[in-house]
């Protein structure tokens, strides 16, 4: 119920009439008013100052919102009583002495079938170590949320699951990389990876015991996912090629044995805390320094995304390169994708973020390699072919990197514009609901701009001459979560 009123409060514009409300929720959190002590009510403290320092961090009042988290993440393990859902690691099966172990397992958490997960599978069953060593890839939960028991209940479940996997029969020096099974994709480097992260490679030449993918900043004023305070907690870092500071948990890779150790950790936290990627980087901001130079860090983040690039707010194209070998028949030939972008030939992309952006990118980079143009269908399948399809960024990675300063809000609504002028309407073209959107986007950042109301309006008219009562309902949405019209 506390969660369900932090919620409903996040989406009302915050001014000074709300600082009386603000100052009453903090109160009532504080130890005065509940016994943190006691074990049965450090779930619910621990979650509340979670909840807290996001209406805080709405607020304005960043500092505090930053010391919440930060007293969350300083606490000692001896302090946090380990009030958890989860249950022991089950036994083991079989002996860990296995010399025909792949140089890579995939692990993955789906509760049902749909069709980005066989995109994954699509994508690895393509990639071989050698002539005949595919990239194993095991699905963890399948159909485990049709169950009342044992029901998927979010994403912090995905962190059980693999501890689970990895305590039963895993073997300690197996390296294993999980990946989310709705939103990401294997390319040709993926092979690679076993080297890349044994030279510590992906964390800027410092082997790493356990490595993250990482992502872009969530908007101007925090970073991280799901908490933007907590952007502020992580380490400074000098590197120019640092574009991906904070933690995503949607990429992890390292040896079962530390990633189980991890895992372990992150369970015993107070409250599974809503999301896996809250609890990982609490523990990656509690782990992430070495004792000394000799000993490597338990974790890190790739930080640099030369193995793991997410696309959420990246405006850079991405280029796809298939290269075709066999003979002149086509049921024998074979055909190799690599992904290029941002200067980055990653082992795995994925589109982080909401429906928006990072979806959409990913969405459309699986179009092109799935279903590619006609005219180029019948050129892939002869030996010895190239075939080379650039994949834009979407219109709505602009508006983000714009929020987040990244790039100017004039470089956003061009890229808006291309779009919508793309698919005019005409010839009897009817828009789509996505480019419905666009216009509804294009108009809202216009708005933005000294001088540019009017044209805002124009494209809004395009939008609701294109499909009125979609426009009439994303309003009405807005209105009902912001109390404003």
């Amino acid at each position: 119920e506390e969660t369900e009123s932090f919620r409903k409060l996040l989406t009302h514009r915050w001014d000074e009439r709300h600082v009386p409300e603000l100052e009453l929720i903090r109160t009532t959190l504080s130890p005065h008013a509940i016994d943190i002590r006691a074990p049965v009510w450090r779930h619910f403290d621990d979650m509340s100052r979670y909840n807290l320092s996001l209406l805080r961090h709405r607020a304005g009042d960043r500092d505090g919102a930053e010391q919440l988290l930060r007293d969350i993440v300083n606490e000692e393990p001896s302090l946090v009583p380990a009030v958890t859902t989860a249950s022991p690691p089950p036994e083991r099966d079989g002996d860990d002495d296995d010399d025909s172990s792949p140089p890579l397992v995939v692990l993955t958490v789906a509760t049902e079938t749909k069709r980005e997960m066989y995109n994954l599978l699509s994508s690895a069953g393509s990639i071989r170590f050698s002539p005949l060593e595919y990239v194993p890839v095991e699905i963890l939960g399948l159909y485990s949320h049709s169950s009342s028991s044992t029901g998927f209940t979010g994403t912090h479940d995905k962190i059980k699951l693999l501890r689970d996997k990895i305590a039963s029969s895993v073997s300690e020096e197996q390296l294993v990389l999980f990946v989310d099974a709705y939103d990401t994709l294997l390319f040709p480097s993926v092979t690679e990876l076993p080297t890349r992260w044994e030279n510590g490679e992906l964390t800027n030449g410092v082997f790493t015991k356990v490595v993250f993918g990482g992502e872009k900043t969530g908007g101007a004023g925090g970073g991280g996912y799901p908490d933007p305070a907590l952007g502020h907690l992580y380490p400074p870092d000098d590197a120019a090629s640092s574009i991906f500071p904070f933690l995503n948990s949607g990429t992890i890779i390292g040896c079962a044995g530390s990633i189980l150790k991890m895992t372990e950790d992150v369970l015993t936290y107070p409250s599974p805390l809503g999301s896996d990627q809250r609890g990982y980087a609490r523990y990656y901001l509690r782990n992430h320094r070495r004792d000394d130079h000799d000993t490597p860090a338990d974790v890190g983040i790739d930080k640099s995304g030369r193995a793991f690039y997410s696309l959420y707010n990246v405006v850079e194209s991405a280029s796809l390169t298939s290269i075709s070998a066999g003979d002149d028949d086509p049921a024998t030939t074979t055909t190799t994708t690599v992904l290029e972008i941002g200067g980055r030939r990653p082992a795995v992309i994925h589109g982080n973020g909401g429906p928006r952006g990072g979806k959409e990118y990913y969405h459309n980079i699986c179009k092109a390699l799935l279903l590619p143009p006609e005219e180029d269908q019948h050129h892939a399948a002869a030996a010895g072919t190239t075939v080379v399809r650039v994949v834009p960024a979407p219109p709505f990675n602009f508006a983000g990197a714009a929020e987040a300063g990244e790039i100017d809000k004039e470089t956003a609504v061009e890229r808006f514009r291309r779009h919508v002028a793309s698919k005019d309407g005409g010839g009897g073209q009817r828009r789509g609901t996505d480019d419905v959107m666009a216009l509804v986007y294009l108009a809202s950042e216009l708005a933005g701009l000294p001088g540019r109301m009017e044209e805002a309006q124009e494209y809004l008219d395009l939008a609701v001459v294109a499909d009125r009562a979609y426009v009439e309902q994303f309003f009405e949405a807005v209105a009902k979560e912001t109390n404003e019209i």
